[in-house]
């Protein structure tokens, strides 16, 4: 039976002079598996296995689910209880892949395992950048922009600008996202979140300037990873 596993991409962005490379690093020098162990909104989170020897960093993350344990059965056997020790639980796995040289984050979606937003929080708890924080900013594919381009009534739409650390970055002559980037630039903020909606009204905003910005925002990211 096939088995289908989705993915997530996200931009890393961390302050000046930190490295997603150095985080993973300062994990795996917890090698004792009780010190791994971080409870984050209830749940015991983990790392599992970790490889930084090649370009590529890949990892291993597990949620151990405590509760709403299920049962075991069998064809000759009742229903019964799983047969759990007080410290154990339901293993949910997640991977993550990351690439030293883009800075990109490949995170797999899955309901039962560790979010991306928790690995987050589980980072800093291990390493915590001063001055700032670890950021997954997610990237627009284009399977995003086609269904996009389907849809009939859009009421809300945001997204999040960082500020160009790289001076080779050549900014795109665009108007509000170069005040956005101006204004980064006179408030010496890293970030900005822009969120649009039609809020209690009725209707949909103007769909075609809706995906006119999303396809701006598309090639602005397309020109930074090159």
């Amino acid at each position: 039976m096939d088995k289908k596993v989705t993915f997530d991409f996200y931009k890393v962005e961390m302050p000046y002079g930190y490295s997603f490379e150095t985080a993973i690093d300062e994990l795996s020098k917890v090698t004792e598996l009780k010190n791994r162990v971080v409870e984050i909104n209830g749940d015991p989170l983990r790392w599992e296995e970790i490889d930084t020897s090649l370009r590529f960093i890949t990892g291993d993350l597990v949620k151990l689910r405590m509760y709403l344990l299920p049962s075991k059965g069998g064809l000759h056997s009742k229903v019964e209880d799983i047969g759990l020790e007080a410290d154990e639980g339901i293993a949910e796995e997640t991977v993550f892949f990351y690439d030293k040289n883009t800075k990109t984050l490949v995170y797999q979606r899955n309901r039962y395992g560790v979010s991306a937003s928790r690995f987050q929080d589980y980072l800093l708890h291990f390493y915590k950048p001063k001055g700032g924080t670890i950021d997954f900013l997610p990237l627009l594919r284009k399977s995003g922009l086609e269904r996009l381009d389907k849809m009939d009534e859009i009421r809300k739409f945001s997204y999040r600008l960082a500020r160009p650390t790289d001076n080779k970055y050549n900014r795109i002559s665009d108007g509000s996202t170069e005040e956005s980037i101006e204004l980064l630039d006179d408030l010496s903020a890293m970030a900005v979140n822009i969120e649009l909606s039609m809020g209690h009204y009725k209707g949909s905003m103007a769909i075609d300037k809706v995906k006119e910005r999303a396809k701006k925002l598309f090639r602005r990211e397309s020109t930074k990873a090159n």
